[in-house]
Parts: structure tokens; C-alpha cells; sequence
């Protein structure tokens, strides 16, 4: 392996990258040889993790009422098909399940 000086470098761009590194939990040099290879094509660059904030208006902002015919709403969601609990209880057995949920027990 090569190695290779840099000269020229400002406080603040140095202050930059120990930041970074020590975010990442890994050395400067570390982080220069990543961002080198991102910046040439050879390490595909990780997007980063985006906060979703655009519901934020929503949260808390049903009435008492409104919550309750939700809830309501919502409650056949709580109740299990049947047919895919006796389906899972098949899947146990494993055999050629009858059941048109899936095809075949695994």
C-alpha cells in the first residue's frame, strides 16, 4: 500500500473530518480512504437516513370523538381470519396444505 501526504489542509476542513470520524466511530484515515473511494466510483456511497417530519401537524389532533369512531373503525383489523388460523395451524404439520391461503406448507 501506497501512501500519500496531504498538504495544504485548513483547520476547519481537519476539524470536519475528526468529527466525522469520531461519529463514526472510525480513524480519520479510515474515513479519508472511504470518502476517496466514494468520490472515485470504486464504493458505492450509503444514503443517508432521512427524519420524515411532514405528519408532525397530525399527531394529536383528533378529538375525543374522532379517536373513539377510529377505534371503532379500526377494530375488525384486531380480529384473525379463521381460515389463516387454521392455515397456520396446518403449517405445523407439514403436508400439502388444502387451504387456498398458500399453496404449500413449509
Amino acid at each position: 500500500m501506497a501512501n500519500l501526504s496531504i498538504r495544504g489542509l485548513d483547520a476547519k476542513t481537519l476539524a470536519e473530518l475528526k468529527a466525522r470520524a469520531a461519529k463514526e466511530d472510525a480513524s480519520v484515515n479510515t474515513l479519508v480512504l472511504r470518502l476517496i473511494a466514494q468520490g472515485l466510483g470504486h464504493q458505492r456511497v450509503k444514503p443517508a437516513l432521512r427524519r420524515h417530519d411532514d405528519l408532525d401537524a397530525l399527531a394529536g389532533s383528533w378529538s375525543q370523538s374522532e379517536g373513539v369512531a377510529f377505534e371503532q373503525a379500526a377494530a375488525a383489523f384486531d380480529k384473525v381470519d379463521p381460515e389463516l388460523e387454521v392455515a397456520h395451524a396446518c403449517c405445523s404439520a407439514r403436508h400439502q396444505c388444502p387451504h387456498s391461503v398458500h399453496a404449500r406448507c413449509s
